[in-house]
């Protein structure tokens, strides 16, 4: 199928998803379903490493990145990401994300929709927008531990993608370590990208870990 013969020359050179026709994406979460709240900021510088399973896990690409949230209300956090992607060739790639974050379930259920696009050398920024509808999922275990899992959908937005070549998926588990949970978290995490028609192949892995410090005092928006 095309998306598989792309997906075999490109891999030995590219990120861990130059599927067809230069479409790239990050899918590692990094945060928890806590909102940030009125009134505060938080930035998570991280670091992620990426493997595929079409190249004897082979590392791909070594990636730094660092994602933002405001909070806009008890209920909403406006996001933004950027990454670079460190190539062996010693090119790379910058990609950014931004969009809502939603509370479903305070502290334990967000929905999270960041749009997304490519931008580099040889990268056609306009055949690279995206959007990943995510929902994330937190898990109290300790004063200072957390557990934290995300499933999404990645949505490729290039009209020369066939109907079911422009939808994949990814799984991320990963823990919230701290002693004031409140004021900085260290994540480590693990995910799991693949394109969810079983006829097709391609699947790529990451470890990641990052680190969440908050900015500024909580408060409750008035009601």
């Amino acid at each position: 199928m095309k998306t598989t013969r792309k997906l075999h020359f490109a891999l030995p050179c590219i990120l861990v998803t130059l599927l067809t026709s230069g479409c790239l994406t990050i899918f590692s979460e990094m945060q928890s379903a806590r909102m940030a709240g009125p009134g505060r900021f938080e930035i998570t510088p991280s670091y992620s490493r990426i493997w595929s399973s079409e190249s004897s896990n082979e590392e791909l690409t070594d990636n730094l990145g660092v994602r933002t949230g405001v909070g806009v209300s008890d209920t909403v956090d406006l996001r933004f990401r950027f990454e670079h992607v460190f190539l062996d060739e010693g090119d790379g790639w910058n990609l950014v994300g931004f969009g809502p974050k939603f509370r479903l379930l305070k502290d334990h259920i967000a929905l999270s929709v960041p749009f997304g696009l490519a931008f580099g050398e040889d990268i056609d920024t306009e055949d690279s927008f995206e959007v990943q509808p995510t929902v994330i999922f937190t898990v109290p275990m300790d004063k200072g531990l957390e557990f934290n899992t995300s499933g999404k959908l990645i949505v490729f937005l290039d009209d020369d993608l066939e109907q079911d070549e422009r939808i994949w998926a990814a799984v991320n588990i990963g823990f919230g370590i701290s002693t004031d949970l409140e004021k900085y978290v260290v994540r480590p995490e693990i995910g799991f990208f693949f394109d969810p028609n079983p006829e097709r192949e391609g699947h790529f892995y990451h470890m990641s870990v990052g680190i969440t410090y908050y900015l500024g005092e909580k408060k409750e928006s008035a009601k």
